[in-house]
């Protein structure tokens, strides 16, 4: 379900590889060019020696060899979306829902605050987060040196976009900051921002039980999306 919503990852990509030199980057293409198959008259040419025969042999050759190859087509390139293009349209019974489920996953519904002997429901949360990444994709654990901070961050940005999500544009700042640490300082990239959203909706999944709706999923899925594409955009733009 994320996937589609990340519409300009790769232009984010591309955006954050170095720039070649002009020579480098038609050496390469010459070397990626594909070749067409030699043919059975050509080997022949070249075997009975060079001259003007084998020069219009040659020729005749590659222009019939030609005719069994299609001209490939080149698709489009789609303009990259800007920081500015990224919005999301939630209604307002989507937007409480959403809200509500949340207190209810970190304990901050007067219900739900209690904490036990195993933690906090935030710390619970955040804890089968990380169990639920790690086991799936254990090379990720080196982005996460310090869990408790970063735990502490992403609640943090969570709060915050739920609080103003009627206005959550007024949040454009602190994001963008955001998506350029993450790019330039910890090397996260598009496919990150996506692997963890579903393993945050997931999570999701596991705390919040038969109370998770398909509707509430959905929701969540689209303020997840927002927030990370807003983050990918800001990190790809120079």
């Amino acid at each position: 379900m994320l996937s589609g919503l990340f519409k300009f990852k790769k232009f984010w990509s591309k955006s954050k590889k170095s720039k070649k030199s002009k020579s480098q980057a038609k050496t390469e293409a010459v070397a990626s060019a594909p070749t067409r198959p030699t043919t059975a008259n050509e080997i022949t040419s070249g075997r009975n020696g060079a001259g003007a025969n084998s020069s219009t042999s040659a020729t005749t050759n590659i222009a019939s060899s030609t005719d069994n190859y299609a001209p490939t087509s080149t698709a489009p390139v789609e303009p990259r979306p800007s920081f500015k293009d990224i919005k999301i349209e939630l209604t307002s019974e989507d937007a409480l829902a959403v809200k509500e489920s949340w207190k209810e996953t970190v304990g901050l519904s007067p219900e739900n605050a209690t904490t036990s002997a195993a933690g906090s429901p935030a710390n619970l949360f955040y804890a089968q987060f990380y169990e639920n990444l790690f086991a799936v994709r254990p090379d990720l654990e080196y982005m996460f040196p310090d869990i408790h901070r970063q735990s502490a961050a992403l609640s943090g940005l969570f709060n915050a976009a739920l609080a103003m999500l009627e206005n959550i544009n007024a949040l454009d700042e602190i994001i963008e900051r955001m998506g350029r640490r993450h790019a330039y300082v910890m090397g996260v990239e598009p496919e990150h921002f996506e692997f963890l959203g579903v393993i945050f909706i997931q999570t999701l999944r596991d705390r919040l039980g038969d109370r998770f709706t398909p509707q509430i999923e959905i929701t969540w899925v689209k303020i997840y999306a927002y927030l990370a594409s807003k983050m990918i955009a800001a990190g790809g733009e120079e």
